[in-house]
């Protein structure tokens, strides 16, 4: 198709906007805050301080050119694949785990709920 006011050259749609280029840690970011946390409980989870979480965090705000924490949780949910039947896969790991340890030793493991006293 053909443009008349633009001397006859073809009409071309305007590029897809270019996904943001967060960093590792900014895409760790993104996701606690779309899980609601505050500054300081991302800096505690993430091991830094509440200024470093606060940093990234505006710093993600600029890289979307959004103006809230809801628009980077928007954007988190809209971008990360789904999760399927998680659920489903740990009960399917406990049952190996179960068929592979026998009895005796299954209650003694490390980690374990029915932990075995420690012979002193």
């Amino acid at each position: 198709m053909f443009a008349p006011d633009l001397g006859g050259t073809p009409m071309r749609s305007p590029p897809p906007p270019a996904s943001p280029r967060l960093t590792v840690r900014e895409r760790q970011v993104a996701g606690l805050v779309a899980e609601g946390l505050s500054d300081r409980a991302i800096a505690a989870r993430l091991w830094i301080s509440p200024r470093t979480a606060e940093s990234h965090v505006a710093a993600i705000l600029t890289k979307l050119d959004a103006r809230s924490r809801v628009r980077i949780a928007t954007w988190v949910a809209s971008t990360t694949p789904p999760r399927i039947a998680v659920a489903d896969r740990g009960r399917l790991v406990r049952r190996r785990a179960a068929r592979r340890w026998p009895a005796r030793l299954r209650a003694a493991r490390v980690g374990s709920v029915r932990a075995a006293p420690l012979a002193v």
